[in-house]
């Protein structure tokens, strides 16, 4: 089947199987899960999108594949095989366990913008401004990927995925760029900003120019005797990836 990503690049790929659930369990495996389940069904690349390095024919490299672009594939790949997910979730509130259903094809999309193709092409970080601080953006990619899935509490994923797409900051204070090969640097001026209008800015361009795939699910409890709205990202656990270990398949 023919995958096509966000971006313009497409590639070939077969259909995951039962046995793939042995590659995914495989603990000796240090590859990030996402990168692991596509480059074990990746075939040739039919159209190499933005990315210059690619040549049709050949398979995909997930190191250089931004990662909006890996999440499009895994989504693709799911709604060619079945496009309904079945999943489980427990109420916050009350402990309930919620068996609840998402059609993957509703989830609302956003394509990547002009700048971020372009960014992909060239390498060049996508510049904004904000007063007397400059950024250069940039999309992260499968490379980044062991670092993204280091962070586990949820404050500490959302300042990890933030700083992670800053190629560079120049600010206040400071006569030279910032760049992200010296992450400490840029996460101590992250972590002390105080101006939190700056903040929503950032998010909000970051959101604008990579797009994806909005993985937020509003649900209320089922549980007759709570019904609290619950707000959460839908898990891509491992019914996600393998549907045969589906709960209720």
């Amino acid at each position: 089947m023919l995958i096509v990503c966000p971006s313009g690049l497409s590639f070939e790929a077969r259909r995951w199987k039962v046995e793939d659930r042995k590659t995914l369990l495989d603990r000796k495996d240090t590859r990030p899960v996402a990168r692991r389940m596509l480059e074990l069904v990746a075939g040739a690349v039919e159209d190499p999108g933005p990315y210059p390095t690619f040549a049709r024919g050949k398979h995909p490299d997930f190191l250089a594949v931004a990662n909006v672009d890996i999440v499009g594939a895994l989504f693709d790949l799911r709604l060619q095989s079945k496009p309904m997910y079945l999943y489980d979730r427990w109420c916050e509130r009350c402990g309930a366990k919620l068996e609840l259903q998402q059609d993957l094809s509703l989830l609302p999309r956003k394509e990547p913008s002009e700048d971020a193709l372009t960014h992909l092409k060239t390498g060049v970080p996508i510049v904004r401004k904000y007063g007397e601080v400059e950024i250069g953006f940039r999309l992260t990619t499968g490379a980044d990927l062991p670092l993204l899935e280091s962070a586990t509490v949820l404050a500490e994923q959302l300042t990890t995925n933030t700083i992670m797409h800053l190629a560079y900051v120049q600010y206040p204070g400071t006569s030279e760029v910032v760049q992200l090969t010296e992450l400490k640097r840029i996460r101590q001026w992250y972590d002390n900003l105080d101006d939190w209008e700056l903040l929503t800015k950032i998010d909000r361009d970051i959101e604008n120019i990579e797009g994806g795939i909005d993985l937020g699910i509003r649900q209320r409890c089922l549980s007759d005797n709570c019904r609290a709205e619950l707000n959460f990202q839908l898990p891509m656990d491992i019914g996600f990836f393998v549907p045969s270990m589906e709960p209720r398949r």
